[in-house]
């Protein structure tokens, strides 16, 4: 019995040192385990002590950070509160922009009233620009008819020069027909100078209506890109309110989110109340920082409203000037009708000013030719003066033959001669002797023929009657 029962004993403590060897091996395998947990604790508590000397200095970063958050959150305030002021003025502002705009809307029937006006006026300016161009056609058909007259005067004022030849032995008894005539010259001429002061006024006067044309053209031109600014203006005005909407819905939803960061912030701020030491002060400073800037919100908040109230007058001016710029619209769509009239109109005179610029220029030709026909009929009237010269001076050189030309060449050019013979005698301004008695320097001086020259005193022998017409 004692065997069987020792047997039993042995057999329990055989399977129980078993179940601690088993146990023991779970021992050591959990106690390598637990080493190996250690280590990578103690790696865990070095890199924990070392964020948390980094979360002290993040703590010490974010502390400075906060008291400039306060300083800038202060001028925030300030900046806030110059807004708020800002924000007034500006409805002072818009109000006055009503009372303009009402003002403006009344200018601009005004103005459509006006604009009415000056069509019916550029109308009857279109009809009268029309009577002008036909009795500008008429003006140009008269000054050709005048052109020709003109040619017909030259051709006559030539065939009257080869008559003047007769005309030199009639020269006595026209010569108080002369003086007669010289008196109307003279008013002619003095007709002629205010004519031409006349013209150049009216000139003038074509220039500046261009140039206010000019300008005209390019106020529209201005008008119409503002016009276009503005309408562009307008969409982004539109564009820009969308998005501000849009931004308060933002704005109110992250405020919502902001709360419940707050409420999660209320938490973690009780566990961190022993490091927040200095965060608490600078939390009370920023806690009043908020209350003014609640207070500040609320002002803000006022100062919306009015900008809503402002906004919906505004719009309700808007709709006004929408009715009046379809109103302006339509008006200058019959400006456009009528400025196109116009410029048609304007193009025809510009031909009609070319076609008289031509004939004007046709004309100033056809005087300048008349002006030296009467130079020319002043030096002959002077040279006729005297019956002496006529006779003995002009008349032997006139009967002269082609042989005693050249024989008379002592006293007389060769050429100036032959230029007497073809009726341009008069034309000539220095007739020179050149007799060899005759001092040299006082006869010829310094070539060419056609300056003015120190004309020579002595008479010719050889023609004793031949003496330098200029010096009787």
């Amino acid at each position: 019995m004692d065997l069987y029962l020792l047997t039993n004993d042995i057999k329990l403590y055989v399977k129980t040192a078993i179940r601690i060897t088993n146990v023991m091996k779970l021992y050591v395998k959990t106690a390598i385990r637990m080493t190996n947990a250690m280590k990578l604790y103690v790696k865990t508590a070095i890199r924990m002590t070392n964020a948390m000397k980094l979360y002290v200095k993040t703590v010490i970063r974010m502390t400075n950070v906060m008291k400039l958050y306060v300083k800038t959150a202060i001028r925030m305030t300030n900046a806030m509160k110059l807004y708020v002021k800002t924000a007034i003025r500006m409805t002072n502002v818009m109000k006055l922009y009503v009372k303009t705009a009402i003002r403006m809307t009344n200018v601009m029937k005004l103005y459509v009233k006006t604009a009415i006006r000056m069509t019916n006026a550029m109308k009857l300016y279109v009809k009268t620009a029309i009577r002008m161009t036909n009795a500008m056609k008429l003006y140009v058909k008269t000054a050709i008819r005048m052109t020709n007259a003109m040619k017909l005067y030259v051709k006559t004022a030539i065939r009257m020069t080869n008559a003047m030849k007769l005309y030199v032995k009639t020269v006595i008894r026209m010569t108080n027909v002369m003086k007669l005539y010289v008196k109307t010259a003279i008013r002619m001429t003095n007709a002629m100078k205010l004519y031409v002061k006349t013209a150049i006024r009216m000139t003038n006067v074509m220039k500046l209506y261009v140039k206010t044309a000019i300008r005209m053209t390019n106020v529209m031109k201005l008008y119409v890109k503002t016009a276009i600014r503005m309408t562009n203006a307008m969409k982004l005005y539109v564009k820009t309110a969308i998005r501000m909407t849009n931004a308060m819905k933002l704005y109110v939803k992250t405020a919502i989110r902001m709360t419940n960061v707050m409420k999660l912030y209320v938490k973690t701020a009780i566990r961190m109340t022993n490091v927040m030491k200095l965060y608490v002060k600078t939390a009370i400073r920023m806690t009043n920082v908020m209350k003014l800037y609640v207070k500040t919100t609320i002002r803000m908040t006022n100062v919306m409203k009015l900008y809503v109230k402002t906004a919906i007058r505004m719009t309700n001016v808007m709709k006004l000037y929408v009715k009046t710029a379809i109103r302006m619209t339509n008006v200058m769509k019959l400006y456009v009708k009528t400025a196109i009239r116009m410029t048609n109109v304007m193009k025809l005179y510009v031909k009609t000013a070319i076609r008289m610029t031509n004939v004007m220029k046709l004309y100033v030709k056809t005087a300048i030719r008349m002006t030296n026909a009467m130079k020319l009929y002043v030096k002959i009237a002077t040279r006729m003066k005297l019956i002496e010269y006529t006779y003995v001076g002009l008349v032997p050189i006139l009967l002269m033959r082609t042989e005693d030309i050249y024989n008379f060449s002592d006293c007389y050019p060769r050429t100036k001669i032959i230029n007497i013979m073809n009726r341009r005698a008069m034309q000539t301004t220095h007739v020179f002797c050149r007799k060899t008695s005759c001092n040299t320097s006082d006869c010829f001086p310094n070539p060419p023929w056609d300056k003015p020259l120190t004309r020579c005193r002595m008479p010719c022998q050889r023609f004793p009657g031949a003496y330098n017409p200029l010096e009787l």
